[in-house]
Parts: structure tokens; C-alpha cells; sequence
């Protein structure tokens, strides 16, 4: 790595203090206004925490998502915000967003909370997303809120199944079109 890398990664764990790291890759929880940049997707969150642009498509409804579910869950001074946003996987080599994830939400009665994720593009089948949900496990069970994590997959999504598989989880039930994954923590 270089100097610079290193100086920018090193500079970027002291201004946020929470966050998990993997061998390959540092996860940050976004704050309300980091999600916006991320939505404008004009390079002002990279430019904000010393990385690299990553290219990257965000989808229409995203804002929306935002507005409707995301910042009223977060601004609500009874739920914690890191179930609630997304967190962002940076390359330690290349110094660049490669993956997002993010929990639907704080957990329901049996102590369980859904995941949701995504490799950004140039960046898929390079094994982040395996490390992204294995660091995003590992902080959950160490901040001993959640019993398991469940996760659904599109039947033909061979990618997203094997991640889920390499990570620990277990085919739980199924529909015509999906398949529901668990994983206790």
C-alpha cells in the first residue's frame, strides 16, 4: 500500500469511530447527510472521506427510500441508526466504495433482522460482497443486539446464494420465485 493509502485510510479511521474492519476492507455506517452524497453520487462523499471516486448506479427509487423509511427511522431518538442505514464497504487496496449493505431494520420479535446488499459493478465476483457480510456478521454479533440475521435471495441468483453459503447461512424456507436464508449469530 502506499504512503498516501495508508494516510488517507489512517486519516479516515480517526474522523469515524465506528466502524469494522475485514483483511480487505473497512465498513462504514453512513450518517444522514453521507447518504445524501451518496444519493447525488457527485463524487462529494468520496471527496468527503479521502477516497477514490467508484463508479456506481443508484437506483430511482433510492431517494425516495430515503425520505419515506430510511431518515425517519434514523432521526428517531428510540431506534438506533446503524439498523437503519447503509454501510459502505471501502477497498483498502483500491481505496474506493466496492460494496453497500444495510439492515431493514431493528430486530422483530425473535431477535432477527433482514440484510440487504450489493457489489458495486466493476467490482462483482471478486469476493467483497463474502467479506462484506462476514464483517457486517461479525460487528452484529459483537454488538449483541440481534439472534440471527435472515436474508432472501431470487432462486436463480447463484452469486448471492453462494455468498449467503460461504457466510454460514442456512436455506430456511422458499417461494415460487425466492429462497429465505438464516443465519444465527
Amino acid at each position: 500500500m502506499t504512503k498516501s493509502k495508508t494516510h488517507v485510510l489512517n486519516l479516515l479511521t480517526s474522523i469515524i469511530p465506528l466502524q469494522t474492519e475485514t483483511q480487505n476492507l473497512i465498513l462504514i455506517p453512513l450518517s444522514i447527510e453521507q447518504l445524501n452524497k451518496f444519493a447525488c453520487n457527485d463524487g462529494s462523499l468520496e471527496e468527503e472521506l479521502g477516497i477514490n471516486n467508484s463508479p456506481r448506479i443508484v437506483p430511482e427509487n433510492f431517494q425516495s427510500s430515503l425520505d419515506s423509511r430510511i431518515f425517519p427511522n434514523m432521526r428517531d431518538a428510540t431506534k438506533n441508526a446503524l439498523y437503519y442505514t447503509i454501510w459502505i464497504g471501502i477497498s483498502r487496496t483500491k481505496n474506493m466504495i466496492v460494496s453497500t449493505i444495510c439492515f431493514k431494520g431493528k430486530a422483530n420479535e425473535k431477535g432477527e433482522s433482514e440484510l440487504g446488499a450489493a457489489t458495486l459493478g466493476p467490482h462483482e465476483n471478486k469476493g467483497y460482497m463474502t467479506e462484506t457480510l462476514g464483517g457486517i456478521l461479525k460487528w452484529a454479533k459483537s454488538d449483541g443486539v440481534l439472534k440471527a440475521v435472515t436474508a432472501e435471495t431470487n432462486k436463480n441468483n447463484a452469486a448471492s446464494i453462494r455468498v449467503l453459503e460461504k457466510n454460514g447461512f442456512v436455506l430456511v424456507n422458499e417461494s415460487d420465485e425466492s429462497f429465505l436464508w438464516k443465519k444465527i449469530l
